[in-house]
């Protein structure tokens, strides 16, 4: 049986316990009493949060805070990756499920739009001719244009074939005399169309990627060089797509620089394709000397300069649109036959294409 204590013991007894509790609060971290330490990162210059049980405060000062910091360093990592895990498995879930609904109203936009497009680019058209009482019902679009085709065919621009093409370049070989064929794709009409047909801006807007081929938006003078070159070219190869870069903008192109296309020797742009599917470049090429010009050939002049040192028969020149240029002056100025061979030139190298 425990002695009763006496009156003066048990309030020096009180007055201990009070200063332990004190001495103890003050060792707290502000940053532990203000957060539950699980629902927080422990930062490196925070102090040491210390437990309040009993048996961790009878241990040494030093050894105390090496435990605390260990065991700060272990949440970290715990939280650390819990953090992460449930980041990414969120991000992951909304993703996909955005993923899903914005699939979904793309394919709705995009079969809107392309209704809509076709609407306005043909039966539209048709609605908007027609006298208001009337309506054809009994024909499609497709009909109707076939039979406005048949009448204006009388007014359509002929176009040299292939062949004609190839018997053109091998009668100019044999002959020694000067041939340049050029080809005009969206490249080299909008570089036409600079500051006459359209605006700088609208030109960089369309040609993102001009500079890659060789003009630098903008450029008068690219433009007035390949315009000349044109007008002089032998053989121009012109676009058969009703694209915005392409037959429109033809026209319009031509009529600013003063051409007319009506009295020009024309073929398709794609020819240099053309010759390869019909297996005639074997047949232009064997037995002649080719000089191959690339886009890494340098200016325009130094390559015309360069290749009046060079003994050839035939120039295939692939330099973007300054080809158009580079082949009409290897014509005129040494008398040689010059292609626009075009993108036909990396199909070959990379084993796209064989040659034949």
């Amino acid at each position: 049986m425990k002695a009763k204590p006496r009156k003066g013991q048990k309030r020096r007894h009180q007055t201990l316990a009070v200063k332990r509790k004190k001495r103890m609060r003050a060792r707290i971290s502000p940053a532990a009493v203000r957060k539950p330490a699980a629902f927080q990162k422990p930062a490196a210059s925070r102090k040491p949060a210390v437990s309040l049980q009993p048996a961790v405060s009878v241990l040494p000062v030093k050894q105390e805070s090496r435990d605390a910091e260990k065991w700060e360093k272990e949440l970290g990592k715990s939280y650390d990756t819990g953090y992460n895990a449930g980041y990414d498995n969120g991000y992951n879930a909304g993703f996909n499920e955005g993923a899903k609904l914005s699939g979904k109203g793309y394919d709705q936009g995009y079969e809107e739009g392309f209704a809509k497009g076709l609407y306005a680019g043909g039966d539209e058209i048709v609605d908007h001719l027609l006298p208001y009482h009337m309506i054809l019902p009994q024909y499609t679009v497709k009909d109707i244009v076939e039979r406005g085709l048949a009448e204006l065919l009388p007014e359509a621009v002929r176009l040299m074939s292939a062949e004609e093409v190839k018997a053109r370049i091998i009668d100019a070989m044999d002959r020694k005399l000067p041939l340049s064929v050029v080809r005009l794709g969206d490249g080299e009409l909008l570089t036409m169309a600079q500051e006459l047909v359209m605006s700088v801006p609208e030109v960089k807007k369309r040609g993102s990627f001009l500079e890659y081929a060789g003009v630098r938006v903008p450029d008068r003078q690219a433009r007035d060089l390949v315009a000349a070159a044109v007008g002089r070219a032998d053989i121009v190869g012109v676009p058969k797509l009703r694209l915005p870069n392409f037959l429109p903008l033809l026209v319009p192109v031509f009529q600013a620089h003063g051409l007319d296309f009506r009295t020009m020797p024309l073929t398709l742009s794609t020819i240099n394709y053309e010759l390869e599917s019909g297996g005639h470049w074997g047949d232009i090429l064997r037995g002649r000397r080719v000089l191959a010009v690339g886009n890494k050939a340098g200016h325009f002049a130094r390559v015309v300069a360069e290749a009046g040192e060079r003994t050839f028969d035939i120039a295939l020149v692939a330099a973007g649109i300054p080809s158009v240029v580079i082949c009409q002056r290897l014509a005129s100025d040494y008398g040689k036959v010059a292609f626009d061979f075009g993108h036909l030139a990396d199909s070959i190298v990379k084993g796209e294409t064989p040659f034949r």
